[in-house]
């Protein structure tokens, strides 16, 4: 479904989705800096802009309560500035917060959800960060290597069954799980 242009259900550029826990569908499209929303008949709901000025979306992640969670990553001579907006189902702008590296040359990659409702935001450093829903900060883990624990690269990830986490890129076309902390291949 849905065709180039920029009316409800067409699109500019498709660049990530993801869905909710009852099934809609949330589209991120870059050349119209919006979100849309799709029933499970591949039904057009609704619309919302996102705010350009934090830079290009890089991931989207729904909470088990609905929210929707959008990562940015604004690249400048300076470095790269991160941050997190959470809009609730109808698009409406809840919150938003800076995810800070101290190596400024670090962007986001992905963001997914545990089963705990934690927001778990992987760095191109190929550390993961922890929040609350409402950005307050838990702890940080993984580092590069190819230990118990690290991770060799990350590019996209997702949560499994007993929070298993998987993820692609940790290796050169390989993709890992992490259960506890424990890798395997």
């Amino acid at each position: 479904f849905g065709s180039l242009g920029t009316g409800d259900g067409q699109f500019g550029n498709i660049y990530n989705m993801a869905t909710d826990a009852t099934g809609f569908l949330y589209v991120v499209d870059t050349d119209n800096k919006r979100v849309q929303k799709f029933n499970t008949i591949r039904g057009f709901l609704l619309s919302f802009d996102y705010d350009s000025v934090l830079g290009s979306p890089s991931a989207i992640s729904c909470s088990h309560s609905g929210d929707v969670f959008m990562a940015h990553n604004k690249f400048s001579g300076y470095g790269v500035k991160c941050s997190i907006t959470q809009y609730n189902s109808s698009g409406t702008l809840q919150n938003s917060w800076t995810v800070s590296y101290t190596d400024t040359t670090v962007y986001i990659e992905d963001i997914a959800f545990d089963s705990q409702d934690n927001l778990h935001v992987g760095g191109s450093d190929a550390g993961i960060k922890i929040f609350k829903k409402d950005g307050t900060f838990i702890k940080q883990w993984g580092v590069k290597g190819t230990g118990p624990g690290q991770i060799l690269e990350l590019s996209k990830f997702a949560f499994g069954p007993n929070d298993d986490l998987y993820i692609a890129g940790c290796e050169t076309n390989n993709i890992c799980r992490i259960s506890k902390f424990t890798r395997t291949n």
